[in-house]
């Protein structure tokens, strides 16, 4: 009877063991393989503040934000509103677009789609399909058709290529299609 108890002991031990060394196949893992192209950050009505040395320099409001950190660049698009800002802390020029890109390592931004720069103290505008901005030379500039009025000047111009300082007081229109003076 001994030996019988000692057996079902035995038996009770390593029949779990070896029920535990039972090569299994469960199937695949369940690993998500995500595409190397899907945002990082995604965000819907948001607002970004671009400061320097604790002064903000412009304020940007986002319909749809896409942060996508390994090709260092956000894109936005449902509408951009961007209020560029002096030391004062007062609005120098609001740029309103459809989309944009925004490079993340140097700061600079294309604005694309009905893009529209104004600035409230040189009463200047401009209208356009693409404008750039470089945040080192705080300088505007776009490759295509431009429309400018300058209200304090009179002006109305037309051309295709433009740069300007970022308060729209200093710019060049270049291949100018169309000069209309009022003075």
């Amino acid at each position: 009877m001994k030996t019988g108890r000692l057996y079902l002991i035995g038996l009770l031990f390593i029949i779990p063991i070896l029920h535990g060394c039972e090569d299994r196949d469960d199937g695949p893992a369940n690993i998500i393989e995500l595409p190397d192209d899907l945002p990082e950050d995604e965000a819907n009505h948001t607002t970004i503040l671009h400061s320097d040395s604790a002064w903000t320099k412009a304020i940007l409001e986002a319909g749809h934000a896409r942060k996508y950190r390994k090709r260092q660049e956000t894109l936005i698009d449902h509408g951009l509103h961007v209020k560029f800002l002096g030391k004062d802390g007062r609005i120098n020029v609001i740029l309103k677009a459809d989309s944009a890109r925004l490079d993340d390592t140097t700061g600079d931004m294309c604005a694309f789609g009905r893009v529209n720069v104004y600035s409230r103290k040189n009463k200047t505008s401009v209208n356009t399909d693409k404008l750039c901005y470089d945040r080192v030379n705080e300088r505007f500039h776009s490759d295509v058709i431009v429309h400018l009025v300058d209200t304090l000047k009179g002006r109305s111009i037309r051309g295709k290529g433009f740069e300007s300082d970022e308060g729209l007081k200093e710019y060049e229109i270049y291949q100018v299609s169309a000069d209309v003076s009022r003075n």
